[in-house]
């Protein structure tokens, strides 16, 4: 039996970790998008807008941002399957060990790929066609603006009368903006508005519309999404239905693990809900045309979205949470001894020292 609670453990501390490093992740993004607000306040990122969206550095920040919250969700999933499982059945046969800790490495490795493959397939260059935006051409007043690949056809076709060509790649569109400009001074030089590049905060697109070629793609990732919540939302409901039945015939202190075991589940459901549901539908709403959400991307970058990364330690890690309740007691202590030393020194006249108040560590 020892041999299998270790066991259980150690793999409940690995999805653990791997939550932890998905909300560091969120929280890294966060942090970043702060400062690059805080530098760009003083009235300039109308100015500079379009260079920062076209970055490396905005790319770079969409990527992780996708990583780390797919990496969190598709961890929650895998650890409350395993829960689930642990609840049918307590196999303590040590033979399995090779077995459970290859399944392991290799459900963990898989996570990883998945979610960085999320993150990664559309700054591909040999995918440019299908998850670039627009082509922006800094200090070209022929130019203004990333536009699209159906604006530079109409462009170049004014220019060169007929292209003969009714699919036109970036590639081709890049070779044909260069001949129309001289190379004596260094030519021109483009950069690629990419898949993160849409919106100032660098997000994944989540909103696209019917004739949007990234649609299937985004329109998978919700489907995956949606499906890793009611995964979730499931196995809880069934670890607490287990568990109640367990426990119906049993009045000992385990009456109060299960209400804090029920009260846990209840959280872990309402902040999953709390932060995709609201994302699935306005992407839903967005894709029929019912409403342009659009300029809803920094409300779910800077809110919703990372809901879940501020509060998985609380429901995750209960370390974290007497340790925060420590935190709290002895805020709480301080403040009081600090009150109550300085009105006796504003009434009396002298400092009167009393040993601090203590208050239960029982919150």
């Amino acid at each position: 039996k020892q041999w299998y609670q270790r066991r259980v453990k150690s793999i409940n501390t690995a999805f653990i970790i791997l939550i932890s490093i998905g909300d560091l992740l969120m929280g890294s993004y966060l942090l970043t998008i702060a400062s690059v607000n805080h530098q760009l306040r003083n009235g300039t990122y109308c100015e500079k807008q379009l260079s920062w969206m076209v970055s490396g550095s905005c790319a770079a920040l969409g990527a992780i941002n996708t990583f780390g919250s797919q990496l969190s969700l598709f961890s929650m999933t895998c650890l409350s399957s395993y829960r689930l499982k642990c609840t049918a059945t307590s196999s303590t046969d040590q033979t399995s060990a090779v077995k459970c800790g290859l399944t392991l490495s290799m459900l963990i490795t898989g996570i990883v790929f998945v979610a960085a493959f999320i993150a990664l397939v559309p700054l591909l260059p040999s995918l440019e066609d299908f998850f670039v935006n627009g082509m922006y051409y800094e200090g070209v007043p022929l130019f203004i603006g990333a536009h699209s690949k159906t604006e530079y056809k109409e462009m170049l076709e004014r220019y060169y009368s007929k292209i003969g060509d009714s699919s036109l790649t970036w590639k081709k569109i890049r070779a044909l903006v260069k001949e129309m400009f001289s190379t004596e001074y260094g030519g021109i030089k483009e950069q690629k508005l990419h898949f993160y590049g849409n919106d100032g905060v660098c997000l994944f697109k989540y909103f696209v519309d019917q004739a949007d070629p990234q649609r299937y793609f985004v329109g998978l990732l919700h489907l995956i999404n949606l499906s890793c919540l009611v995964i979730i939302t499931t196995n809880y409901i069934t670890i607490n239905i287990r568990v109640s039945g367990s426990s119906a015939k049993v009045v000992t202190k385990k009456d109060t693990k299960l209400l804090a075991l029920q009260k846990k589940v209840a959280a872990i459901i309402a902040t999953d809900f709390a932060c995709w549901i609201p994302l699935i539908v306005c992407c839903f709403l967005h894709y029929l045309e019912v409403m342009d959400a659009t300029e809803s991307y920094m409300i779910f970058s800077i809110i919703v979205l990372p809901m879940n990364s501020a509060i998985n330690p609380l429901l995750y890690d209960t370390t974290s949470v007497m340790e925060c309740k420590t935190v709290i007691v002895r805020k709480i202590s301080g403040w009081i001894t600090g009150t109550l030393t300085k009105f006796r020194t504003s009434s009396t006249g002298t400092v009167i020292t009393d040993p601090p108040i203590q208050i239960s560590d029982t919150l």
